[in-house]
Parts: structure tokens; C-alpha cells; sequence
């Protein structure tokens, strides 16, 4: 295990494993990660951390997604040049808003972004550009799928507005319906928005239905996507330093 300083100061543990492209994984459910980056270290170097607030990285009031996004920018410069990024669960959302901002993300993967099981947590506020956000909230599903309580659903042309300009390369991974859900986008607040509307709101996305979302299904899918990218040099300067 590794330690790196966020921009606020906070510090964030982060695991390396493998050899190869870099590939940068960011959870939902403690552990599936984990299981993930072991399938993937075979052909790359994945490195997982542990988000704010959990594992052994510190946590620093008051919670805001840009912190977030800070840590994860922390742990891209460990990497010490251009990675691809792949979002699990809750995490998808943060990998999306990483890729928003962040330079030096060549691909994207966004696994199980959506969740089906509760009808208000499908890419839900913390994506919203001005509404006050908590802490991700993982809901029951494989991925710890699902995010923190809002008042309502985040519609479509929110998330068309705030995710339009991620033109890097992204794959979204999530389960098949079932014969008794509704199509995607039918419903009136935004229930029914799965990874297919998603892909087809970004204007490099594609999308795949994999049953079921677990690391032995997801690990091929993801070498096959990531294999394909194109990494050219990076050589931005970092105002991260590893902790001593």
C-alpha cells in the first residue's frame, strides 16, 4: 500500500498491481475492486485507492465531489502518465466526473452507472452542477450501485449538459432488463435512464450488456476495451507529492 496527498491535504491510500498500461479503478462496494484489479493485473498495472473516508485514507470535512475528484487526480500522477479510468458502481459516477475534468485520461469504462433496483438513484444529484451533495451511498446491487439521497432524479438534459463534452473513448457496462422494466428513458423522472441512454448521450460511447456485473465477467471486457486505447506521452508537472 501506497499513500499520496490529496489538494486539500488529505491523505489517500492507494494499491498497485501488475505491469503494463496504466489503469486506474474506482470502487463502489468495498472489495470488488480489489478482485477486479487482480483479474486485470495479468496485462496491466491497476491501481485501486481507497476513497475518502474509508480503508486507510483520511477524510477531510466538509465532503464535496471536487475533493473527490482532487484525490483521484492525486492518484492519476502516481501514475505517472496517462491512464484509463474505469468507474464501479457509485464510483461511476465519480470516474465520469474525473474524466469531465481531469487531463490524462485516454479511456473510460463506467460499470454498472445506473441501478435499476431504486428507481431515484440512477446517476442521481451528486452530477447535478448545483445542488449540495454528501457522500455516496452505495444501494444494494454487485457494485455497491447507487448514490447518496436527493430530493428527486437527475434528468436528461442534466446530464447531457454536464457529460456532453467527455469525448474520450467510453464503454458502459451494465446488467440486461428484465421483461418487466420499461424501456430506457420512458419514464417521467428519469427511473428508467440505464447504460445504454447513458452511451448514447456521450459523443464517443458505447455499450454492453453483461450479466452478471461481477469482476470475472467485467475483467475480459475491460482488457479488450483498454487494450485498444492509445496512450501518448504525458508529462504534465504534479502538485501531488507522496507522502513520506
Amino acid at each position: 500500500m501506497a499513500m499520496v496527498r490529496s489538494c486539500d491535504g488529505t491523505s489517500i491510500a492507494f494499491r498497485r498491481y501488475g505491469a503494463g498500461p496504466a489503469i486506474v479503478l474506482v470502487g463502489g462496494a468495498p472489495g470488488v475492486a480489489g478482485r477486479l484489479a487482480g483479474l486485470l493485473a495479468a496485462g496491466f498495472t491497476v491501481f485501486h485507492h481507497d476513497r475518502r473516508g474509508t480503508g486507510d485514507s483520511g477524510d477531510t470535512a466538509p465532503y464535496a465531489l471536487a475533493r473527490e475528484v482532487e484525490d483521484l487526480e492525486a492518484v492519476i500522477a502516481s501514475a505517472g502518465g496517462p491512464v484509463s479510468l474505469a468507474g464501479l458502481g457509485s464510483g461511476a459516477v465519480l470516474a465520469l466526473e474525473a474524466a469531465r475534468t481531469l487531463p490524462g485520461i485516454t479511456r473510460l469504462a463506467l460499470c454498472g452507472p445506473t441501478s435499476r433496483a431504486r428507481p431515484h438513484t440512477p446517476l442521481t444529484h451528486p452530477a447535478a452542477p448545483d445542488l449540495p451533495v454528501t457522500r455516496f451511498t452505495p444501494a444494494p446491487g454487485p457494485l455497491g450501485t447507487g448514490v447518496t439521497a436527493a430530493p428527486g432524479p437527475l434528468g436528461t438534459g442534466v446530464m447531457a449538459a454536464r457529460w456532453s463534452c467527455v469525448s474520450i473513448p467510453t464503454l458502459v457496462l451494465d446488467e440486461p432488463p428484465t421483461c418487466d422494466e420499461p424501456p430506457a428513458g420512458s419514464a417521467a423522472d428519469g427511473s428508467a435512464f440505464d447504460g445504454e441512454h447513458l452511451a448514447r448521450l456521450l459523443p464517443d460511447g458505447r455499450h454492453r450488456s453483461v450479466s452478471p456485473l461481477a469482476p470475472a465477467t467485467l475483467a475480459p471486457h475491460l482488457a479488450e476495451f483498454f487494450t485498444t486505447s492509445t496512450q501518448p506521452p504525458c508529462r504534465r508537472a504534479s502538485r501531488w507529492l507522496p507522502v513520506r
